[in-house]
């Protein structure tokens, strides 16, 4: 299998405090070391890794930093998820099969 496992997702979150109190009390995540990006954030993870991005929602330069998410993205609930990313050992074979499947 050329994934080998998923590295991460970003949420755009509509409250980032809430969101992050729930990711931490709820699920039991961790607010992890995140470089100083120009936009309100978190990095949350278990054991020392990094497994969720989280980013405020409604930021006025977002078209500009929020590559994943487009105009007719749903916002009605909680957040938008941005992006996922996954590890690869042939990303070349990954990209084949997206493409194959449009």
């Amino acid at each position: 299998m050329p994934l080998r496992d998923l590295d991460h997702y970003f949420v755009r979150c509509a409250d980032l405090e809430r969101s992050r109190r729930f990711y931490c009390d709820a699920l039991g995540l961790e607010v992890m070391p995140r470089p100083p990006f120009p936009f309100p954030g978190y990095w949350l993870g278990v054991g020392g890794r990094v497994q969720v991005h989280m980013g405020l929602d409604g930021i006025p330069q977002a078209p500009a930093i929020y590559f994943g998410t487009t105009p007719r993205s749903a916002r009605d609930n909680s957040g938008v998820v941005d992006h996922i990313a996954f590890h690869a050992e042939d990303p070349q074979s990954v990209a084949r099969r997206l493409e194959e499947h449009g």
